[in-house]
């Protein structure tokens, strides 16, 4: 293995000592490509005062992810967030005084309410910060949060396509400006800070999901864990599989990974190398949707032979992979 991520929900909202205890025991069981381990821990910036970052320092993790979201604290507020700006600021400069420099800054736009020139302030302010790398994301409702319960009681409006697009082309542009390599749909990194650990999703490699609810993918399956924490706990303690459910991979599926995967970086896909792991039934089909699309200039050839979505097709990317999935007859 050559990455470790800890993450999804809050894990600094947990105490050190546990994180310590989780990587001691991962580490003793793995074995470390050319021992070189991307650690990274996502943080919540209302969670890290001094002495948690002095903690956190001391541990192996060399990579920290916290989400800004946004600096206007209306909006902070309107997505029930419990940290201000000045924890931001204060949790960047204290982790680089305790040694982690490669730290990673989300940043959310199309917010109810927000407008272009609000935009144009987060981004300052988050290149202020200069981190190493920015994920930026378009909000999105899920059902039963408390935010799409406002959307459907219309206390607040989601804001139109047209808006949401132009805020996409205004962060690539503002970020590839100062340096920034957009490397991803949603993801920049200064050169050489690209994500390691979220780059193997996309790249096709293999990946070992522990704890509830997390997936795993080995190649020709995937699997996903029983999401109830208290279920997996159980099941933990009584020596039982916490495994939820398993998907065996068809050629199909494996191909239609590649293209809603890879497709997504800057470098694409290579039909002619896919074309000796996938039977010709596929490829033939593939070539076909990617001659039409290569046309219509959805998508675009880049000079190692690659083909990639067009950078101006990046907003509607999702319509551009769905015409190149193959379906099986």
């Amino acid at each position: 293995m050559d990455t470790i991520y800890i993450g999804g929900g809050t894990p600094s909202f947990i105490s050190t000592t546990h994180i310590q205890r989780l990587l001691e025991h991962i580490l003793s069981k793995i074995n470390v490509a050319d021992n070189n381990l991307e650690i990274t821990m996502e943080c919540n910036p209302d969670d890290m005062d001094e002495r948690k970052i002095r903690e956190i320092a001391s541990l192996p993790v060399n990579r920290v992810s916290m989400g800004v979201q946004t600096f206007d604290s209306q909006l902070l507020n309107v997505l029930g967030r419990r940290h201000n700006n000045e924890e931001v600021y204060f949790a960047t400069e204290t982790l680089r005084k305790y040694g982690i420099s490669n730290i990673s800054l989300d940043l959310m736009y199309g917010l109810p309410g927000q407008s272009i020139e609000m935009l144009n302030e987060d981004i300052e302010r988050i290149l202020d910060l200069a981190p190493c790398h920015i994920s930026t994301y378009m909000l999105s409702y899920e059902e039963g949060t408390p935010l799409w319960r406002n959307l459907r009681k219309g206390i607040i409006r989601e804001v139109d396509e047209e808006l949401g697009e132009k805020m996409y082309f205004t962060i690539i542009s503002k970020l590839k400006e100062r340096g920034y390599e957009h490397y991803e749909l949603s993801n920049f990194a200064l050169p050489g800070k690209r994500s390691r650990h979220n780059s193997s999703y996309w790249h096709e490699k293999k990946y070992l999901g522990l704890g509830a609810g997390a997936h795993s993918y080995d190649g020709d399956s995937r699997q996903w864990n029983i999401p109830n924490v208290n279920r997996y706990t159980h099941n933990v303690m009584e020596g039982s599989s916490v495994v939820d459910g398993r998907e065996e991979l068809s050629e199909y599926d494996k191909y239609n990974d590649i293209i809603t995967t890879t497709l997504r970086t800057c470098e694409g896909i290579n039909l002619k190398e896919l074309s000796k792991r996938f039977p010709r039934r596929i490829m033939r089909k593939a070539q076909e949707n990617a001659e039409k699309l290569l046309y219509e200039g959805e998508l675009e050839s880049i000079s190692n032979g690659n083909i990639r979505i067009a950078e101006q097709y990046l907003f509607v990317s999702d319509a551009v992979m769905r015409e190149m999935i193959v379906l099986e007859d």
